[in-house]
């Protein structure tokens, strides 16, 4: 009898253990959390496309994955839908003073990395039409951005003071000058990608 009411609280530890686990996890990854312009600070799986007349998604803190599930972040140029966001920005500022300008128009870009953020992950999904695809803010480390089709953007990818940063296994068109744009990248790996348009130097 004893032995059984043992056995039973065991189960029941293992349980509640498990559950616990399961709970953590469910609480740590948002699913389609996230608008335009949002920062998410924590791990993050699209379930549908996002459509942006500024910046998509930032990413805010520590050690972040965002999976853009097979899913699009897409440029949408506020005055001229036909426009990228090179040819957006570009024609806005024939008019319009920089420095006046709302940072959220201002800054086309895809998915932002703050600065000093560590450990992002990009990985699985389409960014299109944005003036940076992907942008990091600067003193980041082991950023990898994996399996991404980018699109129709000026610097699809531009990082700076990076270090062990992975670019891996991307298809990558720019319309602007550069595919990947890296600037004292320290340790850092670029393979598997597949790179048209812009400067591939």
């Amino acid at each position: 009898m004893k032995k059984s009411f043992f056995v039973e609280q065991i189960k029941n530890k293992r349980a509640m253990i498990m559950f616990s686990f399961f709970l953590v996890i469910l609480l740590s990854v948002s699913v389609n959390a996230v608008s335009c312009g949002d920062t998410i600070t924590t791990n993050t799986i699209l379930n549908s496309d996002l459509s942006c007349s500024g910046e998509g998604i930032i990413i805010g803190a520590d050690n972040i994955t965002l999976d853009l599930n097979g899913h699009k972040i897409s440029y949408i140029c506020p005055f001229d839908p036909s426009k990228n966001g090179l040819e957006c920005i570009t024609e806005y500022y024939k008019t319009h003073d920089y420095y006046t300008t709302d940072v959220h128009l201002k800054r086309s870009e895809g998915v932002h990395l703050l600065s000093g953020v560590n450990g992002a992950t990009i990985k699985n999904g389409y960014i299109d039409g944005f003036l940076d695809g992907i942008h990091g803010g600067g003193r980041s480390k082991y950023t990898t951005i994996t399996k991404m089709t980018l699109s129709d953007c000026g610097t699809c990818i531009g990082l700076h003071d990076g270090t062990a940063i992975k670019i891996t296994e991307n298809i990558i068109s720019s319309t602007g000058s550069y595919p990947i744009y890296l600037i004292a990248a320290i340790d850092s790996e670029i393979s598997g990608n597949t790179l048209t348009g812009g400067v591939q130097n």
